[in-house]
């Protein structure tokens, strides 16, 4: 019984996104829920998934998974936004650049991976 209210819990926590949090745009790119408008502005790319595969369920309808993995806005190449724990101590990756330019706060930051 116990197991099954664990199970109801942890599947209802899974279903649904919230606006700044993380989704995964289907490929391999770290995103976050945001509004496209917001995404647009940022340079990134969004998605809002398929019927039954949305990318930040139980949101508003006009935020859906945003990645900005092409580089920081106004930076360089070798810089993308992700996840704060992707970037720190992540051999792939490098150091988080402390000026906070990527979408959603200071949890989904400028990695600059050649750091």
């Amino acid at each position: 019984m116990k197991f099954t209210i664990l199970l109801t819990l942890l599947l209802a926590a899974t279903t649904h996104g919230a606006v700044n949090g993380p989704c995964s745009n289907g490929g391999s790119a770290d995103g976050i829920c945001i509004t496209r408008s917001k995404c647009a502005n940022y340079g990134g790319t969004s998605n809002p998934g398929s019927p039954g595969a949305y990318t930040c369920p139980g949101t508003p309808e006009d935020v859906e998974c945003c990645s900005v993995f092409t580089r920081c806005p106004g930076l360089g190449t070798d810089t993308l936004c992700t996840w704060n724990n992707r970037c720190s101590g992540n051999p792939w990756y490098g150091v988080i650049l402390s000026n906070p330019i990527c979408p959603g706060g200071n949890n989904f930051v400028c990695c600059d991976i050649n750091g």
